[in-house]
């Protein structure tokens, strides 16, 4: 009987308390800005500490909910909607952070080869149209690049990456840079294959029919 009653106590309580924060919410969110403001700096100590001691579970969860189909949808429609709102805040934080963003590109490098290679492949294509392009980049660097494709193409990296050029099995000179189709078919991943350093010096910008064939474009 005293459970029963102990229970039903408790949940008095909380209905109480739910229609008081009902009530009051003009009251609950200035109290909440005067805590936050008050704790800020033993707040963020706390949170940070705890995201270290936690940080695989956490970055494991993320990543499993960045996946979840209601997630993706989300994102994309807030994407559409705030266009203008997310490129203002990207620039800003960009000129506001550029030291702290370089060093963790930095670092990613480092640790990341895939990541490494995108950002080389990229740059190899801003190069490329700059030298045989006379009109410039006139879309963005995504619908030049299949860069899923690419790295699944040139995966498994090799072990002595430092010894290996990415080598176009056509020469880009050969593309006209102007018609963005041909520039993405300089880049298609059946032109694309590994070199060591001195094979690559030596073909230099000649089309080499082995090295043709062997592309599956004879």
């Amino acid at each position: 009987m005293e459970d029963k009653m102990e229970k039903q106590t408790k949940e008095n309580q909380r209905e109480y308390l739910r229609e008081w924060r009902e009530n009051n919410k003009d009251k609950m969110k200035e109290y909440y800005k005067r805590y936050y403001e008050k704790n800020k700096e033993s707040r963020n100590k706390y949170h940070k500490g705890l995201y270290e001691k936690n940080r695989g579970k956490v970055l494991e969860r993320q990543k499993i909910h960045r996946k979840m189909p209601e997630t993706i949808l989300r994102e994309k429609e807030y994407r559409e909607k705030n266009k203008d709102k997310i490129t203002k805040r990207n620039k800003e934080y960009g000129k506001n952070n550029r030291t702290k963003i370089s060093a963790q590109e930095k670092q990613r490098i480092k640790d990341d080869p895939i990541f490494k290679m995108k950002k080389h492949i990229r740059g190899r294509l801003r190069s490329s149209i700059k030298i045989y392009s006379t009109k410039g980049k006139v879309m963005p660097t995504n619908k030049y690049l299949d860069i899923p494709a690419i790295i699944k193409k040139l995966t498994p990296f090799p072990k002595d990456r430092e010894n290996y050029h990415v080598d176009h099995i056509v020469p880009l000179k050969m593309f006209d840079h102007d018609n963005p189709e041909q520039v993405r078919r300089a880049w298609s991943p059946e032109n694309l294959q590994w070199l060591t350093v001195e094979e690559n010096l030596e073909k230099g910008d000649r089309l080499v029919m082995p090295h043709y064939n062997q592309g599956g474009f004879s």
